[in-house]
């Protein structure tokens, strides 16, 4: 069964498409509480298990009450994360800034080294984003011309990324504008596939 490590806003386990996963372990950096109070965490959860049932899932909450929070709860996550010795660490996030993109490298790197694939968006408004732009990780660009669950390759040389689209899973009574969309669920989208064993590693991405 293979394993997911999701840094995100935590996870609502009364939400129904998340109901069903059969292992899930809770923690949090910082926020005092593993629940999800901003539903970001729980969307992202939710575009994954869609596609990856059989799953465990362990949720790390960073966010608390938007999506932002210091660059240390974020690297206390990936240390979390690399104890559990999971599949794949999803990170619906990435920062713009390069200082807090070197204090996150070494986090990263453990991850990497120890066979785990790290998935994060490569832009952030428009601007490069890290760690999705960091070597080894599977960066993710958001194409909403692709349909749900199909990935596709951008980029050449040593800078490909995965591409896939940015909407979630619908939901009843809801239109699809009103509901979270963007990178992050490109990025969960591209994650289910490598969980599912869809995605072999990116070339440039060998170390």
């Amino acid at each position: 069964m293979p394993r997911l490590v999701l840094i995100d806003s935590g996870l609502n386990p009364r939400h129904p498409h998340v109901a069903g996963l059969k292992r899930v372990e809770w923690g949090d950096v910082g926020t005092g509480s593993p629940i999800d109070v901003l539903g970001h965490g729980t969307c992202v959860a939710a575009a994954i298990v869609e596609h990856v049932s059989d799953l465990e899932l362990l949720s790390i909450r960073i966010f608390d009450t938007s999506l932002a929070c210091p660059t240390g709860r974020v690297s206390d996550a990936l240390r979390a994360a690399l104890s559990w010795k999971p599949d794949v660490v999803n990170l619906s996030f990435g920062t713009t800034s390069l200082k807090a993109a070197a204090e996150l490298e070494g986090g990263v790197t453990s991850l990497l080294d120890a066979g785990i694939r790290v998935v994060a968006p490569a832009f952030a408004n428009g601007l490069p984003a890290y760690p999705g732009q960091q070597r080894g990780v599977d960066g993710v660009v958001a194409n909403p011309s692709l349909p749900r669950g199909a990935i596709d390759l951008v980029g050449e040389g040593d800078h490909v990324l995965w591409s896939a689209s940015p909407y979630p899973r619908r939901l009843q009574g809801l239109e699809v504008h009103r509901n979270l969309r963007g990178e992050s669920l490109a990025t969960a989208a591209v994650s289910a596939a490598i969980l599912n064993g869809r995605l072999p590693a990116l070339e440039h991405a060998a170390r």
